[in-house]
């Protein structure tokens, strides 16, 4: 790599298990990863956006000759899937790697999803319903006024 080049979010994940036990030195799964991590490497090389959307996948499971990747976030997916252009550079850059399998792209289970979102923190809002409704009108009319102090002195 060169000097000062950083290596995208999925190679960094690829290179870094998860698990020991679900990630074989060698076979059909550590090819089929390796092959993936070389796909978002080039293609993130050409296309800052194709890089953003496909940081957080990974190589979840082969099923025969079918390799399943996942997409962290719903997001990505539905990003890569809107343009069949995406698609197809996805597809070719994988085929090329690993001839006659078949590529199948899919949301991660929600339970992982949730896993590395971590907690929503609840926030109280300081007015609700009619009242927030019409501080609102107020800082678009009077951007000044942020505290609420029309009117007063």
């Amino acid at each position: 790599e060169p000097a000062g080049a950083t290596r995208p979010a999925a190679a960094r994940a690829e290179a870094a298990p998860e698990d020991a036990e679900s990630v074989p030195a060698s076979g059909p799964l550590a090819q089929a990863r390796q092959a993936w991590a070389d796909v978002v490497r080039v293609l993130s090389e050409q296309s800052r956006l194709m890089r953003m959307h496909l940081e957080t996948t990974r190589v979840a499971r082969i099923e025969g000759a079918r390799v399943v990747v996942e997409f962290g976030r719903q997001f990505d997916l539905g990003w890569v899937q809107g343009a069949s252009k995406r698609i197809g550079a996805i597809r070719q850059e994988f085929v090329a790697r690993m001839p006659g399998a078949e590529l199948a792209l899919e949301a991660a289970p929600t339970r992982d999803r949730e896993a590395e979102s971590g907690d929503a923190e609840t926030v109280e809002l300081e007015l609700e319903g009619h009242a927030l409704v019409e501080r609102v009108k107020t800082l678009l009319k009077d951007p000044q006024d942020a505290q609420g102090n029309r009117g007063n002195p």
